[in-house]
């Protein structure tokens, strides 16, 4: 078989079954019904809100000294971060103004094909072991440490700038190290003539 073609079949192959350890831990587990928790009064919030916010976005209070800082006199951006230590603090908050449907599938069609598209392009990479004569075991360990990083890189990194709650992030990494784990399974046999080691 062409190493293209393999390429193409064993990384989406790989994409489907990480797709699938992600979509049934978010279905099935209770860990994510956990955090975030529902906003108290969460209607009359929403209708705050609603006459307040003219469009759908992020959404943070209070506003940190940040990027603008350079405009603020020196007392204001002191103002500001004394106010954002003392807290409380929205540290990110997701508005949409026109609703969606929760079990709308646009955005798992969306999530499987970035898998697929990881799976295709963590398959590509393999293809460099050809010829170091690396076993099935080497290049699965490969791919594990590849879903270390994404793990580091995605949920990670979104969840330190965000201040999402730790024992959140901690799930969210573990699932995705462990979703590409399982994939590695299928991707350590996109070389031919795989061997165990």
């Amino acid at each position: 078989m062409r190493r293209s073609l393999r390429v193409v079949l064993f990384g989406s192959a790989a994409g489907i079954v990480a797709f699938a350890f992600w979509a049934v831990t978010w279905e099935l587990t209770e860990w994510q019904g956990r955090d975030p928790a529902p906003i108290p009064a969460g209607e009359r919030f929403l209708q705050e809100w609603g006459r307040r916010l003219d469009h759908s976005g992020l959404y943070r209070f209070p506003q940190p000294p940040g990027k603008r800082a350079r405009a603020l006199d020196r007392e204001e951006k002191a103002r500001r971060l004394q106010r954002f230590e003392q807290g409380p603090v929205v540290s990110l908050l997701v508005y949409h103004r026109d609703g969606f449907s929760p079990v709308d599938p646009a955005p798992y069609l969306r999530a499987l094909f970035l898998h697929l598209g990881a799976g295709c392009l963590l398959a590509w990479l393999l293809t460099f072991l050809e010829g170091s004569r690396s076993g099935f075991g080497t290049r699965w360990r490969f791919v594990a440490v590849m879903g270390a990083v994404v793990a580091l890189l995605g949920p990670g990194f979104s969840g330190n700038w965000w201040g999402f709650p730790a024992g959140y992030v901690l799930a969210r990494m573990g699932v995705t190290w462990l979703a590409w784990c399982a994939a590695g399974l299928i991707l350590a046999r996109v070389l031919p003539g795989s061997r165990a080691r």
